[in-house]
């Protein structure tokens, strides 16, 4: 079995990594993707494969049983990059997709989070079993994308009129660990 972890060379995808390892996965078995491999090193030296994989190049897929998307960074290109990838990896035989989505992202008026929801789509037809990773969001993502503090009393989230439900990287990194390890999330968002 292999697990494909997109943009390691990120906070979170280098998180999940971690996360996946620290729960007693052969690191043979992991594979950690990103453009440049000078920037995982890190990673192969703990025993994880590393590969070039880019976005914008679906041909960089490799077959694989399970494939952890990250979501890009490119706003203007990512529906395109996510489709193709989700496609290229349907086609490499990939058993499993899990994809770091937006919370609740079909039912959000949040702009963050309903960016999401290609991605999600494109996952369905794919063939895969997949589950997204709904997650309000970093405590960064949540504060770079919400009005000043003092504009608002509670920053803007798909939690409706509550409080924000941030989470850490490294908590979201285990969520990702978690789904990737077990069976029982398969197929649920």
């Amino acid at each position: 079995m292999s697990i494909v972890i997109t943009v390691t060379c990120g906070h979170l995808g280098r998180a999940a990594v971690e996360a996946v390892l620290d729960r007693s996965t052969d690191p043979a078995e992991v594979i950690a993707g990103a453009r440049d491999l000078a920037k995982i090193i890190d990673h192969a030296a703990r025993g994880v494969h590393t590969a070039v994989i880019d976005y914008d190049d679906p041909t960089t897929i490799t077959p694989v049983y399970m494939f952890v998307l990250i979501s890009g960074t490119a706003l203007a290109n990512r529906d395109r990059q996510h489709t193709e990838e989700i496609a290229a990896v349907a086609k490499a035989g990939a058993a499993r997709i899990i994809y770091t989505s937006g919370l609740k992202a079909d039912d959000t008026a949040l702009s963050t989070a309903a960016m999401h929801l290609p991605t999600e789509d494109a996952c369905v037809p794919a063939g895969c079993r997949s589950r997204s990773c709904a997650a309000a969001g970093t405590a960064r993502t949540t504060a770079a994308t919400s009005s000043p503090p003092f504009a608002r009393p509670v920053p803007l989230s798909s939690t409706g009129d509550g409080v924000v439900a941030s989470a850490s990287r490294r908590n979201l990194a285990e969520i990702i660990a978690v789904v990737v390890t077990t069976e029982e999330h398969q197929g649920k968002t």
